[in-house]
């Protein structure tokens, strides 16, 4: 054996043959469990791209729902106003007025 070559020199090749694999072991494993995050990471991205058009499309119907509101919410008023100017008219033409009183909490 040349002197160069020593059992004690290699060992240590053997032993950084071994940590250069183990290494390679340890590199394997983050890439694999990269390539898993990049996934549920893409896989988040779209459920989210989803959950955004969800949202888009409940605040357009939150808008409609408050159009319809606004609208129908007019359409009462009027009802209303026009139920006054109705009772106000046959009030008017009564040859006694009738007086309201809201009615009272019966006593306890």
């Amino acid at each position: 054996m040349p002197p160069e070559h020593t059992p004690e020199l290699l060992a240590k090749i053997d032993l950084l043959i071994a940590l250069a694999q183990k290494q390679d072991e340890r590199m394997d494993r983050l890439e694999s469990r990269f390539d898993r995050l990049q996934a549920d990471f893409m896989d988040l991205r779209k459920e989210f791209m989803g959950l955004g058009k969800e949202f888009s499309s409940v605040r357009n119907d939150v808008a409609g729902l408050r159009e319809y509101v606004a609208e129908f919410r007019g359409e009462v008023r009027g009802r209303i106003d026009g139920l006054s100017e109705r009772i106000s008219d046959v009030n008017a033409r009564l040859p006694v007025p009738i007086a309201y009183s809201p009615p009272t909490k019966p006593a306890a």
